[in-house]
C-alpha cells in the first residue's frame, strides 16, 4: 500500500526571479551564504566544515572554482543511521547551486542509500532535476515538484530542508515533507507548517549512507554548500549534533596473540563460524578437518586438523572422548580456498572432492589416501531450464548453461537453500540435495509483527520484559506461553545427476522431492532458520536426513520401484532415540558422513552455528543415533564455543590464575592456569554434583524459538561471600543471576547452584539479558559498609550496585543506581534485541587508587553511549565492538562516572573484531597490583591476550 501527493510551490516566481539573476556568480553567492559558511567545495584535499566534510567519490572530476561536476557521485556514512522499521523523525537539508543547465541529466540532488547495491537500494533522494523541478522520492514513490515556469534558467543556489518520518509498516506510511527557499533567504525558526512537497509511502529498510549525486549532462556543475542531519528542525541551523565531521577512517584489521592450549591440552575443537570439512585419508584412518574462516583479525581462521597418534592421545588430558578421533592444534598449509568442501565416495575407489557452494570438481582422493589438487576446478554441468519455467522434467548434459549464466543459477540456486551431494536415487551417480526455504518472506514473519530484534529501540513484541514478577521474562509470547510469530515452511528439492562423455558430473533442473508413491512433495514447517539435508545408508536402505535448527533431525528412507528420474522417500521417523543428547547441533549444517573410528559404519558429523562445534552422531539403525561426542584437538590455540566470554582468577585455588569462559552454546569451561599467563591446561566443563554439564538455555528467549538451544553464559569470577575462594556468578540467556561455588576439594569443576532474587521474594532477581555483571569489593564501601555489591544492568537497561542483605547472600535488598557526573544513568545497552548484551569488569584502569568499569558491547549499541557524532560517523563503518571503559571520577564508596573512552591501539587505532560482541577481562600478571594484561573473547570463540602497553588509555 503506498501513495503519494505533491504541491506546487507558493514561491515560484520569487526563485524564477532568483535564478535567472545568478548567472555566473552561483558559487560566490552560496560560498557567501551565511547558512553555508565557506563550505563551497567537496575536493577531497580541501577543508569543509560541513556534515559531510572531506568527500571521497566514485567517477568523481571537480570543476576549477569547486563543486562536483556531471557523472559523479560522492558518499559518506551518516553520524545517524535511518531506521525504516520502527518510529522516529529525522531532518535532512542541503544547499546547491548549479551551473551549465542543458537538459537530459542534469539533476543535482541528496539520497539516502543503504550498503545494498542492488534494487530498492535508495529510500530517499532531494534536490534538483532537470526541467526546473524538485526532486521528491521515497522508496519507490516520486512526486517530484516544479520550481518555476517552464523554460526559466534556475541556476542561482537553493536550500532544501525535508523531514522524515519513519513508522512500522503495521502503524502506517513512512512520510516525508519537503521545503525549499532560495539560498541567501533566511531559515524559519521553527518547521513550517505547511511543506511545499509531500510523499508516503511503505519502506522497510535501514540507511546508513548519504550520497551527493550528480547527471552526466557535458558542461553541468553543481557545487554544494553544506549538508547536514539531525534529528530535529534546529540542529539544521543552529549548528549542534552534527557538524564537522571529518572522512571516514580506516581501521585495518590487526592480527591478536591467541591465548594458547599447553602442548598435551585438549579442548572441544575451535570450530568457530567458519566452513568445516572432511577429507579421507587412507582407508581405515580418521579424515582430516578442515576448518576455513574469513575473520581477517583471527590469523588461525584458515587451518587444517590432523589425527594424531597413539602416544600423543595417551598423554592428553583431560582425557579424549573414545571411539572419536583426536586431532592435533591445526596447520596453515592446506592448500584449499575458503569454503566448505564434501567427500563424495566412487564406485571404483576413492573419493571425489567438491566445492560445496560453487558446486566444483576440484580434487580427488585416492583409496589409500593420495590426494590430487586440480590446477583448474572443474564446475559441475547445470542443465538449463526446460520452456517455461518447468523444474519437473529430468535433462541431459546436453542441456548444460553457458558458463556465463552458470554465476547467476547457483546464487538462484544457493539463495535460502542446503545442499548436500549424494546418490540419492542409487543408479550410481551423484546428485544434489537440497534443502529450500518455500517462501522467503515468511522468514521475516517468523518474528511478531514481522520485526526483527535487532535494533535499540523500545518494540511492542519484541525485547524484555521489566515487570518480571507478574510476566514472563520476554515479549513476542502470548498468554498462554506460544510464540505469537510464525513457523517457516521449507521443501526438500534435488537436481538428479548425470554423467557427461568425459565423466563429468552433470546435474538436471531442479525438481521436487516425494512423499509415498503419489506427487505430494516432501515439506517441513518449524521454527527454525533451515532444513539440511545429508544421506546416509544402514541395513542396505538410503535414507535421506533433514535437520532443522532447532535440534530436530528426521530420516526418511528412499523409496524403490518408482518412476525413473523421480525421488520418493517413506515417513519420516526421528533419527536419534528418544533420549538422546541433541544439545550440540543447534542450527546445524552437515560436515560430512565418514567412517570416524574406522569400525565400516559411517557417522554423520554435524557442524553447530550456536556451539562452533564439530558433533559426531552414530547409530546402528535410524531412530537409535545418539550424540557419539565433539571432535577435539591437543594443543593449538584456546577456541571455546562461539561468543566467547572470558573471566579469569585462581579458581581451582593452586595459585595460578585461570580461564573459565561462558559462551553461546551454555556452557562454562575451565582452562587451569600455568606460569605462562598466556598458556592454559585443557578444557574442563563446570558440572553439578551428579557429574553432568552445568548448561544453562531457555525455552523461552527474547530472540523466540529457535534461539532455545542457545545460552550465552556470562561468568564472573568473584569472592562473593569473603571467605577467601573465588565464586562464580553468571548471566546466561535466560536473564538469571546465579551463584556457583565449587563443592568438591578434590575436582574444581564439581559446583553447586543458587539463585539470585529479590529480598523477601522467591522470584528471580530483575536483570537484563546476557551481560556479565562484576563484583566491587567490600572494602570499597559502596554498600556504607564492608558487604561487597554487584554491579549490572537492571530491567532497565541502568547501570546499578545490587547490596546483598550479607555478604555471600544471594538476595539482592537494595540497587543503589550509578550515574555520570551530570546525574544521568550509565546505560550501555539499547532496548529490544540490543538489550543487555555488554560484558562489565570492575579494574583501576587509570592507576589513581579508584575502581573505574571496563566493558565492551555489541557494536550497535556504541551510539547509546557514545553519541559523539564524528566517532560515530567516523567509525560506524567499522561495524567493530570495542572496549570500552568510564572512569571513576568520584571515590571508591561513592562513584560519579565520566562519559565512556573508547580504549584503542597505543597509535590510535580502534581495536576491531566483529559487531557481536568485544569482550574483555583484566589481569595483573606480574603482581605488581596493577593490571598489565586484557583477556579478550571474540563472536567466533577464540580468546587473546592484549598487553597493557599495546594501548592508549587516554581520553578519547
Amino acid at each position: 500500500m503506498t501513495r503519494s501527493t505533491a504541491r506546487s510551490l507558493p514561491t515560484a516566481a520569487v526563485f524564477a526571479a532568483a535564478f535567472a539573476s545568478a548567472g555566473p556568480a552561483a558559487a560566490e553567492a552560496l560560498a557567501a551564504d551565511p547558512m553555508v559558511g565557506n563550505a563551497g567545495s567537496l575536493k577531497a584535499e580541501l577543508p569543509s566544515p560541513g556534515f559531510l566534510g572531506a568527500w571521497g567519490g566514485k567517477g568523481m572530476a571537480y570543476a576549477g572554482g569547486g563543486g562536483l561536476t556531471g557523472a559523479g557521485w560522492a558518499a559518506r556514512n551518516v553520524a545517524v543511521k535511518v531506521d525504516f522499521e520502527r518510529a522516529g523523525e529525522y531532518f535532512f537539508r542541503t544547499t546547491v547551486g548549479r551551473s551549465g543547465l542543458g537538459g537530459g541529466s542534469d539533476h543535482a540532488s541528496i539520497g539516502l542509500f543503504t550498503k545494498d547495491a542492488s534494487v530498492n537500494n535508495r529510500p530517499l533522494k532531494v534536490g534538483f532535476s532537470s526541467g526546473n523541478t524538485l526532486l521528491v522520492s521515497l522508496g519507490e514513490e516520486r512526486a517530484d515538484v516544479k520550481l518555476g515556469e517552464a523554460g526559466v534558467s534556475a541556476t542561482g543556489p537553493i536550500t532544501i530542508a525535508a523531514r522524515l518520518v519513519t513508522r512500522p509498516s503495521a502503524e502506517g506510511l513512512d512520510r516525508m515533507e519537503v521545503w525549499a527557499w532560495p539560498a541567501g533567504n533566511a531559515a524559519p525558526a521553527s518547521v513550517p507548517s505547511r511543506p511545499d512537497g509531500v510523499i508516503e509511502a511503505d519502506y522497510d529498510g535501514a540507511s546508513n549512507t548519504v550520497r551527493i549525486d550528480t547527471g552526466n549532462a557535458a558542461g553541468f556543475a553543481a557545487t554544494f554548500g553544506e549538508t547536514r542531519i539531525a534529528t530535529d528542525w534546529n540542529g539544521l541551523f543552529a549548528g549542534i549534533a552534527y557538524e564537522d565531521v571529518p572522512p571516514a577512517q580506516t581501521h585495518p584489521y590487526r592480527d591478536f596473540t591467541h591465548v594458547r592450549l599447553a602442548p598435551d591440552a585438549t579442548q572441544p575443537l575451535p570450530v568457530q563460524w567458519a566452513g568445516l570439512s572432511l577429507i579421507p585419508r587412507g582407508e581405515g584412518e580418521a579424515p582430516e578437518l578442515l576448518v576455513l574462516g574469513s575473520s581477517e583479525w583471527i590469523p588461525a581462521a584458515s587451518m587444517a586438523y590432523r589425527p594424531v597418534d597413539a602416544a600423543t592421545r595417551a598423554e592428553a588430558s583431560p582425557a579424549p572422548t573414545s571411539g572419536l578421533p583426536l586431532y592435533d592444534g591445526g596447520h596453515s598449509d592446506h592448500g584449499f580456498a575458503n569454503g566448505r568442501y564434501q567427500a563424495v565416495p566412487r564406485e571404483a575407489g576413492g573419493f571425489d572432492l567438491y566445492h560445496l557452494q560453487r558446486l566444483e570438481h576440484v580434487g580427488e582422493v585416492s583409496a589409500t589416501g593420495e590426494r590430487t589438487m586440480f590446477a583448474k576446478p572443474r564446475p559441475i554441468g547445470l542443465a538449463a531450464p526446460a520452456a517455461g519455467g518447468d523444474e519437473t522434467r529430468t535433462a541431459g548434459p546436453a542441456e548444460r548453461v553457458e558458463p556465463g549464466e552458470r554465476a547467476a543459477a547457483l546464487r538462484d540456486l544457493a539463495l535460502h537453500s542446503d545442499f548436500f551431494l549424494g546418490d540419492a536415487d542409487g543408479d550410481g551417480v551423484t546428485d544434489l540435495l537440497i534443502g529450500r526455504q518455500v517462501d522467503r518472506a515468511q522468514k521475516r514473519m517468523y518474528w511478531p509483527d514481522g520485526s526483527p530484534p535487532w535494533t535499540i529501540q523500545p518494540q511492542t513484541n519484541v525485547g524484555p520484559h521489566t515487570d518480571t514478577q507478574n510476566t514472563p521474562g520476554f515479549r513476542g509470547y502470548g498468554v498462554d506461553g506460544q510464540w505469537l510469530g510464525t513457523r517457516v515452511n521449507y521443501a526438500l528439492q534435488w537436481a538428479r545427476g548425470s554423467r557427461a562423455s568425459n565423466g563429468d558430473l552433470v546435474l538436471g533442473p531442479r525438481q521436487p522431492v516425494y512423499l509415498g508413491r503419489d506427487d505430494y512433495p516432501v515439506q517441513w514447517r518449524n521454527f527454525s532458520q533451515r532444513m539440511v539435508p545429508a544421506m546416509i545408508e544402514r541395513d542396505g536402505t538410503r535414507h535421506v536426513l533433514l535437520f532443522s535448527a532447532v535440534s530436530e533431525a528426521l530420516a526418511l528412507p528412499v523409496l524403490t520401484g518408482t518412476p525413473e528420474g523421480s525421488l520418493h522417500l517413506g515417513a519420516a521417523q526421528n533419527l536419534l532415540a528418544s533420549e538422546a543428547d541433541a544439545r550440540d547441533i543447534i542450527i546445524p549444517y552437515i560436515v560430512g558422513v565418514q567412517d570416524l573410528d574406522g569400525d565400516g559404519t559411517k557417522e554423520v558429523v554435524v557442524g553447530s552455528g550456536s556451539a562452533g562445534r564439530a558433533v559426531a552422531l552414530g547409530g546402528e539403525e535410524v531412530g537409535a543415533f545418539r550424540r557419539l561426542g565433539v571432535l577435539e584437538n591437543v594443543g593449538g590455540v584456546v577456541g571455546a564455543a562461539t561468543l566467547a566470554i572470558p573471566a579469569v582468577g585462581d579458581w581451582d585455588g593452586d595459585g595460578t590464575p585461570d580461564l573459565v569462559t561462558g559462551d553461546g552454546a551454555g556452557y562454562y569451561l575451565l582452562f587451569p592456569g600455568t606460569d605462562d599467563p598466556m598458556v592454559f591446561r585443557g578444557a574442563r566443563t563446570l558440572k553439578d554434583s551428579s557429574g553432568h554439564d552445568r548448561r544453562y538455555v531457555g525455552e523461552q528467549n527474547l530472540q523466540g524459538p529457535q534461539e532455545r538451544g542457545w545460552g550465552y553464559t556470562q561468568p564472573e569470577l568473584f569472592d562473593w561471600d569473603a571467605d577467601g575462594t573465588l565464586d562464580l556468578i553468571g548471566n546466561d540467556n535466560t536473564a538469571t543471576f546465579r551463584l556457583l561455588k565449587r563443592t568438591d576439594p578434590g575436582d574444581p569443576a564439581v559446583t553447586s547452584e543458587a539463585v539470585f532474587t529479590r529480598a523477601g521474594s522467591d522470584a528471580k532477581l530483575p536483570v537484563s539479558w546476557r551481560h556479565r555483571p562484576a563484583g566491587v569489593p567490600g572494602a570499597c564501601g559502596v554498600a556504607g559498609d564492608d558487604r561487597p555489591v554487584l554491579l549490572y544492568l537492571n530491567a532497565e537497561q541502568n547501570l546499578v550496585a545490587g547490596v546483598p542483605t550479607r555478604t555471600g547472600s544471594t538476595e539482592i535488598e537494595r540497587e543503589i543506581p550509578m550515574n555520570y557526573q551530570d546525574g544521568r544513568p550509565v546505560r550501555t545497552s539499547g532496548s529490544a534485541g540490543m538489550s543487555g548484551r555488554t560484558a562489565f569488569a570492575v579494574t583501576d584502569m587509570d592507576d589513581d587508587g579508584v575502581w573505574d568499569v571496563l566493558f565492551g558491547t555489541v557494536a550497535k549499541n556504541v551510539q547509546v553511549y557514545n553519541p559523539d557524532p564524528v566517532d560515530q560517523a567516523t567509525t560506524e563503518g567499522l561495524k567493530s565492538s570495542s572496549a570500552f571503559w568510564i572512569r571513576n571520577a568520584g571515590t571508591a564508596a561513592e562513584p560519579v562516572f565520566e562519559p565512556a573512552r573508547r580504549i584503542r591501539w597505543a597509535d590510535g587505532g580502534v581495536t576491531r573484531v566483529e559487531t557481536h560482541g568485544f569482550a574483555v577481562a583484566p589481569r595483573d600478571a606480574d603482581g605488581d597490583g596493577r593490571w598489565d594484561l586484557l583477556y579478550m573473547g571474540d563472536g567466533p570463540g577464540f580468546v587473546y591476550g592484549i598487553r597493557r602497553d599495546e594501548l592508549d588509555l587516554s581520553a578519547d
